[in-house]
């Protein structure tokens, strides 16, 4: 579906699109932002079927780790996700959120992100045939800026070093994206980003908007960003697409991967899922 229209635009028709899936929601976040809770066995096989219904081709799984508050429904979830992956002839990969460094339990930081990497639960997801590998054969583990958001110590070269059976790879080196605001600053890094021949995995979104903290007293506060009270909120309106198609005019037509950033990223409204669910007929969760 989406395919069609990226052939149309001169991209490859061998080009595999993968999507962002956020795997955080629980008892807290569901409710108010989706219907279902994300290691819902269930609610994945039909995210799946969407998913495959919109010509997606692989899963991107952001994942927090072992120790964050919601690790156990985040695991869970990455597994069952790689598992339909197997299953439907598709390919994951993960994306390692900051949080897995910020609550690595060790010191140095590099140590406890690799025991939680070398968890027989999370190597069943590595070695998935369906995990995504370089030219080779190496498992790739994409990375969201640890190094800048995990606080003083963290070395994402010392982490390499630790894991050399592995190919880590960061945002502007092994896959962009639209950082905000959408400056004319920052759509030339992203140019840049996609001109560098390491580029694997491109990415693009429809749109941006992360307002709404969320006060103590449940009211919604559309003035500040979801993150920080009193910190101004980021947005980057559709416009009629336009917003994705500058992106993908910076995006290299030779390029073997695309990213469509994200799925169901609720809380920064970059999201896919319900605009599919809806054409496919299917309410998730239910």
């Amino acid at each position: 579906m989406i395919k069609d229209g990226l052939i149309k635009l001169g991209f490859k028709p061998t080009l595999k699109l993968f999507t962002d899936l956020m795997v955080w929601y629980d008892a807290t976040l569901g409710p108010r932002y989706t219907r279902y809770h994300s290691d819902d066995p269930f609610a994945i096989e039909q995210q799946m079927d969407v998913i495959q219904y919109a010509g997606i081709d692989g899963i991107r799984i952001t994942y927090q780790g072992l120790n964050c508050a919601t690790s156990g429904i985040q695991t869970e979830a990455a597994r069952v996700i790689t598992q339909q992956c197997e299953k439907r002839g598709m390919l994951c990969v993960l994306l390692l959120d900051p949080g897995i460094a910020k609550k690595a339990g060790t010191t140095p930081l590099e140590t406890g992100v690799m025991n939680q990497l070398l968890d027989w639960q999370v190597q069943e997801i590595l070695k998935s045939p369906a995990y995504l590998r370089d030219q080779n054969g190496k498992p790739i583990i994409m990375e969201f800026d640890l190094a800048s958001s995990a606080g003083a110590g963290f070395n994402l070269a010392n982490l390499q070093a630790l894991l050399p059976q592995y190919t880590i790879g960061s945002k502007h080196k092994m896959y962009s994206w639209a950082d905000m605001p959408w400056t004319a600053a920052t759509q030339t890094a992203y140019a840049n980003d996609n001109a560098n021949p390491a580029m694997l995995m491109p990415g693009v979104m429809l749109e941006f908007n992360d307002a709404g903290f969320v006060n103590a007293d449940g009211t919604i506060d559309n003035n500040s960003e979801v993150w920080t009270k009193g910190a101004p909120f980021r947005e980057a309106k559709s416009l009629a697409g336009n917003f994705y198609f500058d992106q993908l005019a910076a995006v290299p037509r030779s390029t073997d991967y695309l990213s469509l950033i994200t799925w169901n990223d609720y809380r920064e409204r970059t999201t896919l899922e319900q605009f599919f669910a809806a054409q496919a007929g299917v309410r998730i969760g239910s």
